[in-house]
């Protein structure tokens, strides 16, 4: 098994010239010898802030135009697609546009919000200089209202790299 961070992977596109390359955040790649099979990817976000209305159905699109392709690319390296690819959105805090979390959840089968809008948001708390990293994360372990959404990261990756 291995994980890949914003690793670029090129997928073909019937009837173009140039291929499609997207930069998942996080890819989930089994590994045997030397071939590889694209298993999983999760995407992360901070909050949902920013978050584009058409950003769920762009994901579900890319993910079965990679099931169809049955093959990409990471660099000069080959990568089969699992025609059970699974994808998923981790977002950290629901502190900033909370409220869009029902909708996505609804568009998307595997959302997880990992830090309930209670605990502070790490822009305002880290960058703005009230709180250290570590304490930062010490108060965010406290957090939990979302240890639902904890448990459900975990089964999600558990299922796909078994």
């Amino acid at each position: 098994m291995e994980i890949w961070i914003d690793t670029p992977i090129s997928l073909p596109v019937r009837g173009a010239e140039r291929k499609r390359i997207i930069y998942p955040d996080i890819s989930l790649v089994r590994a045997c010898g030397r071939s590889r099979e694209l298993i999983g990817i999760v995407e992360a976000k901070i909050d949902l802030g920013f978050l584009s209305p058409e950003w769920a159905d762009d994901l579900r699109r890319t993910v079965e135009r990679l099931k169809e392709a049955g093959d990409a690319a990471a660099g000069d390296e080959g990568l089969s697609v699992s025609r059970k690819l699974r994808a998923a959105c981790v977002v950290l805090s629901a502190r900033n546009h909370g409220d869009k979390a029902p909708r996505l959840k609804e568009e998307l089968s595997e959302v997880f919000i990992l830090l309930s809008k209670d605990c502070p948001h790490p822009n305002a708390h880290v960058k703005g200089g009230v709180l250290t990293s570590a304490e930062y994360i010490k108060q965010a372990r406290g957090d939990r209202a979302n240890k639902k959404e904890w448990a459900g990261l975990r089964k999600f990756i558990r299922s796909v790299v078994k």
